[in-house]
């Protein structure tokens, strides 16, 4: 399980450096930090535990992705997929769907989101055009595999 997080992490930073340097990360990263983060959580909890995490996850994350698209049509009255959210994001929000039950991963993301933010507001680099949200993101979760490492404990997989 250790390499697992482990490989998870390096996956997570190469997001973080690549979103933050050139603001495009490679496509291929996403399916592997999704397949990784699925294997993790599969090995944590029962079988039929994991399929119904995924789903609600998966429910969880088209209702956020559903508000943001209708504010980036009506409100923002611009495109939604690179125009007011990045397609890499949206990857990196399905491939966390793999990751966590869903009470652990509503509270993580919300945490995330509030993470990003904070990061781009304290850094805030005019030549920015969008928030490097699946980076920030992606920092967050390897910050938090990271203590879960050194607490040694499947403390995220108990709700």
């Amino acid at each position: 399980m250790l390499i697992i997080k482990l490989l998870i992490i390096v996956v997570l930073l190469t997001i973080f450096y690549q979103d933050i340097k050139e603001q495009l990360v490679y496509w291929i990263l996403f399916p592997a930090a999704g397949i990784l983060f699925g294997l993790m959580h599969f090995f944590n909890v029962d079988r039929y535990l994991f399929y119904l995490a995924v789903i609600s996850n998966l429910i969880i994350v088209l209702t956020v992705l559903s508000v943001l698209f209708l504010y980036s049509r009506i409100k923002l009255k611009s495109k939604f997929i690179n125009g007011s959210f990045g397609l890499g994001d949206l990857l990196f929000f399905i491939s966390l769907c793999l990751a966590f039950p869903p009470v652990t991963f509503v509270v993580l993301f919300v945490f995330s989101v509030l993470f990003s933010f904070a990061m781009h507001i304290f850094f805030k680099n005019n030549s920015l055009y969008m928030v490097p949200l699946a980076g920030y993101m992606a920092l967050f979760y390897a910050g938090v595999l990271l203590i879960s490492i050194f607490l040694n404990a499947p403390l995220l997989y108990l709700i």
